[in-house]
């Protein structure tokens, strides 16, 4: 699904954006994107690994129904980080440059709410 919506949205970006448009579009999504790549990588391999072999929640004999919390403290950790970067994001806006564009990045505040809800929802 995620692939199709990649491919419909270029092209509509192809038939009514410009090219610069669609450059900072894409330029948006990469920034965000590695912003967000190191630590949601590692949670989630180094968290979700940890699901049903945790033996502090699971007894022997135990049929399975007890929950373990690996999956809500992987979304805490994510949540958390995310709120990080967007704090530490408009407490540094005005040093940021991107394009040689100090303290007036455009889409900054975007980007920064992208980071925020990206990575949670």
């Amino acid at each position: 699904m995620r692939p199709l919506t990649f491919l419909i949205v270029s092209i509509v970006f192809t038939k009514t954006l410009t090219v610069e448009q669609v450059g900072q579009f894409e330029m948006f999504m990469f920034i965000g994107g590695a912003l967000t790549f190191f630590w949601v990588t590692g949670i989630i391999q180094s968290l979700l690994t940890l699901y049903n072999k945790n033996r502090t929640y699971h007894k022997s004999g135990d049929n399975g129904t007890a929950k373990s919390p690996e999956i809500f403290n992987a979304f805490i950790l994510l949540c958390f980080f995310s709120m990080f970067m967007f704090v530490m994001g408009h407490l540094l806006k005005n040093h940021f440059s991107v394009f040689h564009n100090t303290g007036n990045v455009p889409y900054l505040n975007l980007l920064l709410l992208y980071v925020l809800l990206s990575v949670c929802l």
